[in-house]
This record gives C-alpha cells, sequence and structure tokens, in this order.
C-alpha cells in the first residue's frame, strides 16, 4: 500500500516536474540550473511520450471496438442482485448490456476474483481482508441474503461474456502486488486472445503502466475525477494508505493536471475514463479529435443516458432498465450539445 501510493504520487510528480525543469531551463539563465541533470532527464521523458504517442496511434484503430457501448456497472446494482456476480452479469446482458464492467482483486493465490472491497464485511458475514484468503476458501463463501450466489473467478466472467457476445471492462482493485496483478492480466489475454474482447481501466496511472509494459496491445482506459483521491480520504469508501490519505490533495492536483494533458499517452493508454461531469460535446470532441474512445461513468438518470446515448460514447450505469431507452446506435460518432 505504501509503495503503490507513493508511486502514484512519484509518477504524478516526475510529469509535472520534468514540465516544469523544461520551462525554467528556457526561460532562465544557464548559471542558475545544472543542465547536465535537467537536459536527459527531459530528453529521457520526451523520447519516452513520443514512442507513447505512436503506440496510441496503432492501438486507436483497435479501440474503435470499445465505442459507444451501453455498460453495465458491475453487472447491475439492483436489489435483488448483488454487484460483480454472474447473476447481474447476466441479468444487465438481457436487458440489453454490450458490456459489462467488473472489479477484481487478487486472493491469497494470486487467483483473480471478481469483487469490489478490499475486505467482505459489507456484503458478506466474513471478517478479513481479501488477501488473507485462498480462492479455495473463497470459493465456499455465499453472499449475506443470497445463500446460492457465490465470488466468481474472473476466468468465469470471461466465459459468460464469451458466450454472450459482450465487451467487458475489467477494473482492477489490486492496491498490493501491481506488477503481479499485469502478469496475472497478460497472461489471460495471451492465452485466450482477449485483445477485442477486452479493456483493463483503472484510476491508478502506475499500474496501467506496468501493464503496457507487460503487453502494449491490451487496450486500456484511465479513470480520473477531479478531487477522487480527496473525496476518497473523506468518505473512506476506498482503502487508501495513510500516506495517501495524508498527501491526497496533492496527488489531486497533480493527477487531474497530468490527466488532462499527457498522462493517458504516457501509460499508454487509449481509452480516457472521466467522471461523468465532465461530459460537453467540446470535451469529448476535444479527445475524439487526439484519437482517444471515450467512456463516462456511472450515468443512473434517464436524462443524461438519453445525452450519453445520444453523443455515441461508451457509458455505464447500475440501473440496466435505462437500456431499454436507447438502442445499440454504432458508427455515428457526430457529438450532440451538452445539456449543461
Amino acid at each position: 500500500m505504501e509503495a503503490e501510493s507513493a508511486m502514484i504520487l512519484l509518477f504524478s510528480l516526475l510529469v509535472l516536474a520534468l514540465a516544469f525543469e523544461l520551462v525554467v531551463a528556457i526561460s532562465c539563465s544557464i548559471s542558475v540550473f545544472n543542465f547536465s541533470l535537467i537536459v536527459p532527464a527531459v530528453l529521457a521523458f520526451t523520447i519516452s511520450f513520443h514512442k507513447s504517442k505512436k503506440e496510441i496511434l496503432k492501438k486507436s484503430a483497435a479501440t474503435k471496438v470499445f465505442d459507444n457501448l451501453q455498460v453495465g456497472h458491475r453487472g447491475c446494482r439492483l436489489p435483488n442482485y448483488v454487484e460483480n456476480t454472474l447473476p447481474a452479469i447476466f441479468h444487465a446482458i438481457e436487458l440489453g448490456a454490450e458490456a459489462v464492467e467488473i472489479d477484481i482483486r487478487l486472493c491469497k493465490d494470486d487467483v483473480p476474483i471478481v469483487f469490489h472491497d478490499c475486505s467482505f464485511h459489507r456484503l458478506l458475514d466474513v471478517e478479513g481482508r481479501v488477501e488473507d484468503y485462498t480462492y479455495e476458501q473463497i470459493k465456499q463463501m455465499r453472499f449475506r441474503n443470497h445463500p446460492t450466489v457465490g465470488i466468481p473467478r474472473l476466468e468465469e466472467v470471461l466465459d459468460v461474456v464469451k458466450e454472450k457476445n459482450v465487451k467487458l471492462m475489467i477494473e482492477s482493485k489490486e492496491r498490493r502486488l501491481l506488477g503481479k496483478m499485469a502478469e496475472v492480466l497478460a497472461k489471460l489475454y495471451k492465452e485466450r486472445d482477449l485483445y477485442t474482447d477486452a479493456c483493463v481501466i483503472s484510476f491508478n496511472p502506475f499500474f496501467l503502466w506496468l501493464l503496457n509494459r507487460a503487453d502494449p496491445r491490451i487496450i486500456t482506459c484511465f479513470l480520473y475525477k477531479n478531487n477522487l483521491y480527496s473525496g476518497w480520504a473523506k468518505s473512506g469508501t476506498e482503502e487508501l494508505s495513510p500516506f495517501l490519505q495524508k498527501t491526497a490533495t496533492w496527488v489531486d492536483f497533480f493527477l487531474t493536471f497530468s490527466a488532462e494533458t499527457i498522462l493517458p499517452a504516457l501509460v499508454g493508454s487509449t481509452m480516457i475514463g472521466p467522471h461523468r461531469n465532465k461530459a460537453s460535446a467540446s470535451y469529448i470532441e476535444q479527445w475524439r479529435s487526439k484519437g482517444y474512445s471515450i467512456y463516462f461513468w456511472v450515468t443512473n438518470t434517464k436524462e443524461e443516458w438519453l445525452w450519453m446515448r445520444s453523443n455515441r460514447v461508451s457509458v455505464s450505469t447500475d440501473f440496466p432498465h435505462l437500456f431499454e431507452l436507447t438502442k445499440p446506435t454504432k458508427g455515428d460518432v457526430t457529438p450532440r450539445q451538452s445539456p449543461k
């Protein structure tokens, strides 16, 4: 956790620091700065950035299969269904989902399971964290008030979406072993040829960078929201280390700036995943002009849903009955005016 928190902050600081050093180097006298350090750093960053941009152009065409999809968030989140379970996923698909979004974590023996939280107590009568149990132990668990429903493995969900011919958005919630998660996903992609069937989404730019290094063919989406980590630190809805809780405001500042500029290309993402409050016709056009696909999360009102679908962006919802309001409309990517 401490390592992950430090890497997020360091990654964001690097982006801004190099940009700042370049501006200072141009505007100030040579005697003030040590150019033997600044120039190589800026040069290395520039080469890496341009290499990433070339990869983006190559991957953009492949990313289009994830454009303009109506997505079931965690399958669905309805009273009679448990999020991130096979019944929830089947229900979303039955109501018209063209893609399903799920959350995954690694359990004690590094098996990827489909579960959002770091611990079980919100949904099960089980104490402890996901990482404390092996998959053999976890597959015996059942959800509170749903005695026949268990926690699926990622591979079970992959089988379902393949059979039903829908896309999958995989959000990694792993906090401990980012490199291991990247390794596990890269292996699954290669074994199952998932490159046009699934994309990986994450708020963690360092994880996306690791995954891109493990297999640059994997389509990834960088998720972000203004003041995201500050909100998590206050609400406690996400697991944050003490270090990240203390530095949340700074992390938000650096991530928000870099997310709107160079960070997606730097980590190899060809999709951008902003919060729905960013939605506008100009915003959509801005990213499309750069070759990016767009995924907004999570829209649960009729007005927002209709606007998103009219603008031909991928968008998720907790409530799949909204799918009935709109039919699949692939092909047209002309942005409509924002209702804001």
